[in-house]
């Protein structure tokens, strides 16, 4: 809806070094060096831009591909990537940061699916559940359509 700064600029800029007593969930990686090449999930993201897809890995061989925080010092963690993907704070996911990534790539974005069941509904001659951002837990929901 917005740009990546509307979406995850309020989370911590640091991440958690580790799950344990993170105080938002899922925020925790690594520091390391972001090397950009301009390959997919190696290209460098702008605070004033929209996110590129986030992607998951079905069998996850290889790794997540995860696309590197805008000031290059480390990588999205799962929690800002979930954001993007419309999934609101109170969502946690389990496993290991691999699975973790892959869960959030490999799902549709909750609010698309809002939308499609909207449409169903419609198209099935039903009055659709009305759309109430208070009810997402997003920084940018305000700004989503109400239709």
């Amino acid at each position: 809806m917005g740009d990546l700064k509307e979406a995850i600029g309020d989370l911590p800029l640091e991440a958690c070094e580790s799950e344990v007593n993170c105080p938002v969930p899922n925020h925790y990686g690594t520091r390391h060096k972001v090397k950009i090449n301009n390959y997919l999930g190696n290209r460098p993201l702008r605070w004033d831009r929209p996110s590129p897809t986030i992607l998951g890995r079905g069998s996850r061989t290889g790794g997540p591909v995860i696309h590197p925080h805008p000031n290059l010092h480390r990588r999205l963690t799962v929690r800002e990537c979930a954001r993007l993907q419309s999934f609101p704070d109170d969502f946690i996911f389990f496993g290991s940061p691999s699975a973790q990534y892959a869960q959030v790539g490999n799902a549709v974005p909750p609010l698309m699916a809002f939308r499609i069941a909207q449409a169903i509904m419609r198209s099935a001659g039903k009055e659709p559940r009305k759309f109430d951002p208070s009810e997402w837990k997003l920084p940018w929901a305000h700004r989503i359509p109400r239709i």
